[in-house]
């Protein structure tokens, strides 16, 4: 494509309602080449996909300040998404403060 570059991505939360949507645009863009997911348990809600080819799951533990994902299966990322939150229902301020603070500067 003339005056575009390919690009790979990363998305934290890929299974949540957003991180979804955005996850299986990115997997359908031309312009995406590969896409990263860090999630807490892998999901197959894009093999359906003729491109499903190009996501790479990895499984992560936002406790952890490097997410427990080895640096070096993330070289090359262009474009990181943030889309980690707290499941509905969830009442535990504890959790949801380690899910929508904690885990996101742990993802930063």
């Amino acid at each position: 494509m003339p005056g575009y570059r390919l690009y790979k991505s990363l998305v934290a939360g890929a299974t949540g309602h957003v991180g979804e949507a955005l996850t299986r645009q990115l997997l359908l863009s031309p312009l995406c080449e590969t896409v990263h997911t860090l999630v807490r348990r892998k999901t197959g809600a894009f093999k359906e996909l003729s491109a499903a080819a190009k996501l790479h799951q990895h499984i992560a533990d936002f406790r952890n300040d490097d997410c427990g994902v080895e640096a070096s299966a993330l070289d090359g990322v262009d474009a990181a998404f943030c889309v980690l939150g707290a499941r509905s229902g969830w009442s535990d301020a504890a959790d949801v403060a380690a899910v929508e603070r904690d885990a996101v500067i742990n993802f930063a």
